[in-house]
């Protein structure tokens, strides 16, 4: 469960660059928004009510961040991320 956040402006979510291997991740948030990218290229923005489905087979090494628009004024973050072994 990602607790309720309030970010001040400049402020927010920043998971650095990190593998995972046989690993899936599911992202729903209820407020906010997240960007996903990965080393395969990808970038997704993850907004409340849509899920975001991550698999690493193989070592994909992936960022999760507060977008550039919401960093700027500030934003609230609250969601869950559930992690399944594969």
């Amino acid at each position: 469960h990602m607790l309720e956040t309030d970010h001040a402006p400049g402020h927010g979510m920043d998971i650095r660059q990190h593998p995972h291997i046989g690993l899936s991740t599911l992202t729903y948030l209820f407020e906010g928004a997240i960007l996903h990218k990965d080393s395969l290229g990808s970038a997704q923005r993850v907004l409340p009510g849509d899920v975001s489905w991550m698999t690493a087979g193989s070592g994909v090494a992936h960022v999760e961040r507060t977008p550039e628009d919401a960093l700027a004024h500030g934003s609230r973050l609250h969601g869950l991320q559930v992690w399944l072994a594969s």
